[in-house]
């Protein structure tokens, strides 16, 4: 169950990173203008990380921008969700 929540994430991440894509592409925003940091919310090596990294190397390509992928592990997740609050 938990690699069928994994595919269902690393998915809507995805899906994500299209449409914002998209919607930049639509709209003549250059977006980003500072290096992105890629949040996951678990251990490196699994298979969340493994797509993240696949993304991160396509980006730079997209964005023109540097793509760091940055693992915060712990508390189901929540490690990162308050990372990401506090930043």
């Amino acid at each position: 169950m938990h690699f069928r929540s994994t595919i269902v994430l690393a998915a809507l991440v995805l899906t994500l990173f299209v449409v914002a894509n998209g919607l930049a592409q639509a709209a003549d925003i250059t977006f980003p203008t500072k290096p992105v940091r890629l949040l996951v919310p678990f251990s490196p090596a699994g298979p969340t990380d493994f797509i993240e990294r696949l993304l991160a190397q396509k980006l730079p390509e997209a964005w023109g921008q540097t793509v760091v992928v940055d693992n915060r592990a712990g508390a189901g997740g929540n490690a990162a969700l308050h990372h990401r609050a506090v930043a």
